[in-house]
């Protein structure tokens, strides 16, 4: 059975990779050369060698042009960790419970340190949950000036929502 991380991936035949006549992520962009991308997230070119090298990076930097969007997120998700400074020992224990090639939306999971693995970012009605829980902890804990600035905060936003819609 697949992780939930799974729905992660990017795929080539995911809807994430249409092209679009105004493109919403990285993955609907004109494909980048890895150098590129390299550039943009701060990955020294030979890091970015070496990650293939290892065995980490299923394709090989130095020969692709042009990326397609599988290998941009593969770059993208192992670069920005090496690039954030963890070296092969912390990359290994990252990676761990992920299947290869390592293609998955930055965007969209976040690693759990408590529970040692990658989860998916929580869905709004996660979000809203959260929220009415936290509420009701501030209730319970007499936590007034938090809840008056919740308030506050909600108010403000509902009051910006009316006057653009209108």
């Amino acid at each position: 059975m697949k992780s939930h991380i799974e729905s992660a991936r990017v795929c080539l035949d995911c809807h994430d990779t249409q092209s679009t006549l105004f493109p919403l992520s990285d993955f609907s962009q004109q494909p980048l050369s890895p150098r590129e991308l390299c550039a943009r997230i701060n990955l020294n070119w030979m890091a970015a060698v070496r990650l293939f090298e290892n065995g980490w990076l299923s394709f090989d930097p130095a020969v692709v042009l042009k990326m397609n969007p599988v290998q941009s997120a593969e770059l993208r998700f192992l670069g920005g960790l090496v690039a954030g400074g963890c070296e092969e020992s912390m990359l290994r224990h990252l990676i761990a419970g992920l299947s290869k090639p390592y293609a998955y939306r930055l965007d969209r999971i976040y690693y759990d340190w408590d529970s040692q693995c990658w989860q998916l970012n929580p869905t709004a009605p996660e979000l809203e949950t959260q929220f009415e829980t936290w509420v009701e902890q501030l209730v319970d804990e007499g936590q007034m000036s938090i809840l008056e600035s919740l308030r506050s905060t909600v108010s403000r936003s509902i009051t910006d929502l009316n006057r653009l819609r209108y």
